[in-house]
């Protein structure tokens, strides 16, 4: 615990208490987290084959992989199957990340530390987390699901699986769409030339439905007063 913070009766828990809508987070990321799982592929079912590449996906790959250090807003709803929707918001500038969940929860990537905020009663608790991929879903809120399974397909033919693109304008952006199809269903990812603005499988989804290129340096700190914790190993 750093100097100065008052231990927190939820201490002994492994994350801090989400409340309220924070609560549903959970049953439509996971659900929008089968984006993958049972629908695209896998490095085992990778040849050491390389195939042609279609423009679209070595275009996509590059817009992913540029969104890492990138400066942007972007707000996004995730689509259960169910059809409930839940809104969030990236913001991003250089090597910093914020993300704004439901009921005020917040997950901060700044200069190499992580922190998940949470308003607990009339105050904000951060607990310190090794990495983003720490926290549950926040890998399903950020690029890196689609951007692995994207590098597979460039780098490797994989058995089963039948790429396709086209187009679309998603939130007034233009973007290029790669669709994979397998027996057990199939998945699709949308890129603007800045970040990801679709991924959906089943009935589930990631959508882009507002972006801006810029992100408010104030965006980018702790919130004020809160109390900080280490998270536990």
């Amino acid at each position: 615990m750093e100097p100065g913070s008052r231990q927190p009766s939820w201490r002994i828990r492994r994350r801090p208490p989400l409340v309220g809508a924070v609560l549903a987070v959970g049953p439509l990321l996971l659900a929008a987290g089968q984006l993958v799982a049972g629908r695209g592929a896998s490095a085992s079912q990778a040849s050491t084959t390389r195939p042609p590449n279609p423009p679209a996906l070595n275009k996509a790959i590059r817009s992913l992989q540029g969104e890492e250090r990138a400066t942007f807003t972007a707000t996004y709803d995730v689509t259960g199957s169910s059809g409930k929707k839940l809104a969030f918001t990236v913001l991003h500038r250089g090597t910093d990340v914020r993300i704004d969940l439901a009921a005020g929860a917040v997950v901060l990537g700044l200069g190499g530390k992580t922190y998940w905020c949470v308003p607990v009663a009339q105050h904000v608790m951060c607990q310190k987390e090794s990495t983003l991929a720490t926290i549950p879903f926040v890998t399903l809120l950020t690029p890196q699901q689609a951007l692995s399974e994207l590098e597979l397909y460039q780098k490797h033919t994989v058995a089963g699986v039948t790429l396709s693109t086209s187009q679309r304008t998603i939130a007034g952006q233009h973007a290029v769409c790669i669709h994979s199809s397998t027996k057990s269903g199939s998945a699709t990812y949308c890129v603007t030339s800045d970040v990801l603005a679709y991924a959906g499988s089943g009935g589930s989804a990631i959508e882009l439905t507002h972006f801006a290129a810029s992100a408010p340096a104030s965006s980018f700190a702790l919130p004020k007063g809160a109390t900080i914790t280490s998270g536990l190993p």
